[in-house]
């Protein structure tokens, strides 16, 4: 049985300070004189919901909620699809939303959404 080496050294590829060592899908980190690798972290695309400024991505009771173009979008991630959509109608539109989960019982969640301005609850 072979050893296979998952990290380069960490000197550069082309003797210079504009290229790293080449490593594909992870960073290179050393401690010392010991060097590894760490997995990058990767994402899937498994849907489009709409098209529009995107206020808010947030996650309430294993759903995915979406403020696009003033309109709250619930969807389900896997298989992907929306569930629902809402239009908030907010006096001042186009404005960043930020969102708080409270409760932990499932018969006692609620999602605050709020901009600068208004705010909403959804249960």
């Amino acid at each position: 049985m072979s050893r296979v080496s998952l990290a380069s050294p960490l000197e550069t590829r082309a003797g210079n300070n504009t290229k790293d060592s080449r490593a594909i899908n992870g960073i290179l980190e050393a401690a010392g004189e010991q060097a590894g690798v760490i997995k990058r972290p990767g994402s899937t695309s498994v849907g489009s919901v709409t098209s529009g400024t995107s206020q808010l991505l947030a996650e309430f009771n294993s759903k995915a909620v979406t403020v696009i173009g003033d309109s709250l979008k619930v969807n389900t991630v896997s298989p992907f699809g929306t569930d629902s959509t809402t239009a908030l109608s907010p006096l001042y539109g186009s404005l960043d939303f930020t969102s708080v989960t409270k409760g932990q019982a499932s018969n006692d969640k609620a999602l605050f959404l709020k901009t600068s301005k208004e705010a909403w609850v959804l249960t």
